[in-house]
């Protein structure tokens, strides 16, 4: 809220979080496109855009490679450039990508990633080609609705896989974090929000390491 009781709940935003994008051999094959010999996700979604059409700001977790084919689900996921025109034609305008499969397909899949979605103007954060890249670009900032919004990503591992010097995945480490808060605070943004990739699979009760890392974050703002 800005200035006197006029303008008072004029500045709002409206942010809407998905889980996992993935792409398993059911997924990419069902985006198949027999007659033109191509994949088309705009269908995957359609039910979504509805929700998205809403939003300010629609992010999603991008828990797959774009390395190009040959095409592959689990365990080592690379899915169609189409795929991406999928979530943006639903409405996602923004993708984290610190998770798990991050490095499926090595330094050239995390590179061509970030490639293909740099080329179609979507916004990817989480992981990186360079240090370099990581100080300029990180953490994400957002302005919309003149509200200034940071944005963290962070993963619990990337299943063993190490990125290659210079290639950077976030992964959880709360020196890393309080860093990287101590630096976006210098801009003074209206909110700070973590994405965190965590937890077990299809356990639905948060673990005491989770918990201890929410109250972590909560105490930096």
């Amino acid at each position: 809220e800005d200035g006197g009781d006029e303008d008072r709940g004029k500045k709002s935003l409206r942010i809407v979080f998905a889980g996992d994008v993935m792409g398993h051999d059911s997924q990419i094959n069902a985006a198949y496109v027999d007659s033109l010999d191509s994949y088309d996700y705009r269908s995957c979604f359609s039910y979504l855009q509805p929700f998205l059409e809403q939003a300010d700001i629609a992010v999603a977790n991008l828990e797959v490679t774009l390395a190009g084919p040959p095409y592959k689900g689990y365990p080592r996921f690379s899915s169609p450039d189409a795929l991406l025109d999928g979530l943006m034609n639903a409405g996602f305008n923004v993708l984290v990508n610190a998770n798990n499969h991050a490095l499926d397909r090595g330094s050239e899949g995390l590179k061509r990633t970030q490639e293909v979605t740099d080329q179609k103007g979507m916004i990817l954060t989480g992981s990186f080609i360079s240090s370099d890249q990581r100080e300029r670009t990180y953490p994400l900032l957002l302005e919309k609705n003149d509200i200034l919004l940071a944005m963290l990503n962070y993963t619990y591992g990337t299943n063993g896989l190490k990125a290659d010097t210079p290639n950077i995945v976030n992964v959880i480490d709360t020196l890393l974090i309080w860093r990287d808060i101590e630096k976006v605070k210098l801009v003074e943004p209206d909110f700070v929000i973590a994405s965190v990739h965590w937890g077990k699979e299809y356990q639905r009760e948060e673990d005491i390491l989770q918990r201890e890392l929410a109250e972590f974050l909560f105490r930096q703002g």
